[in-house]
């Protein structure tokens, strides 16, 4: 524009479309759903990824009538290749404890450096024992099974 000579070097333009701050922008789902998440990380797993301002505003804020199009946010856990290749389920997805403690783990992980030390222990030590409770039940289901066919 300048080179065209239809803007001066030095001039800034005033652009106000009235938006409203992020939070107005962002779509009630999109809102919602980062706010069951972050409840979710908070009241589970102990990690907070924002400040209690920011969790109030996504709780309270009203949208507007411009909305942000497209991914308001890039959020790794939302990522559809991410989700297949690491077979994450968002918290509004999970059906089964095994979907729960896979899902929560790779949160864990995307999300260490909002864990306190004192936390991180008992995190992995909670993680490896989910995990090895439902393998043993799982074993023990197919050994009953198996017990019950034998039987007849």
């Amino acid at each position: 524009m300048v080179k065209l000579h239809m803007m001066s070097p030095f001039e800034d333009p005033k652009i106000n479309e009235e938006l409203g701050t992020y939070f107005d922008c962002v779509p009630n789902f999109a809102r919602r759903a980062a706010y069951a998440e972050e409840s979710y990380k908070r009241g589970k797993l102990n990690i907070r990824t924002m400040d209690d301002k920011t969790y109030e505003a996504l709780r309270n804020t009203q949208g507007k009538k411009k909305l942000i199009e497209g991914p308001c946010s890039y959020n790794l856990q939302m990522d559809l290749r991410y989700i297949e290749g690491f077979c994450y389920d968002p918290v509004q997805d999970r059906d089964t404890p095994e979907e729960e403690i896979l899902s929560d783990l790779i949160t864990e992980m995307c999300f260490l450096g909002y864990t306190r030390e004192n936390d991180m222990t008992k995190l992995f030590e909670d993680t490896c024992g989910a995990i090895l409770k439902a393998r043993t039940a799982k074993k023990l289901k197919g050994q009953n099974r198996n017990l019950s066919k034998n039987a007849k």
